[in-house]
């Protein structure tokens, strides 16, 4: 596998009305937005999202190159 850089994220998300902030961070590889988009589509039924959810990335840090 290609190894690309990885990144910590904290990511605040708005549904409903109400912001809250993501519990933990998402690590992911760039483009930074479309894959934590793709992150909250796949798991947003867990989390009680609706499809008009919204997120804002509040942090982002590099933590090295590797794979996923």
């Amino acid at each position: 596998m290609k190894t690309k850089e990885i990144y910590s994220v904290s990511v605040q998300i708005t549904d409903r009305g109400i912001t809250f902030p993501l519990s933990r961070k998402i690590e992911v590889h760039p483009p930074i937005e479309k894959n934590i988009k793709a992150y909250l589509n796949k798991y947003k039924y867990a989390m009680d999202l609706t499809t008009k959810f919204s997120f804002e990335i509040t942090s982002s840090k590099f933590i090295g190159v590797g794979t996923l």
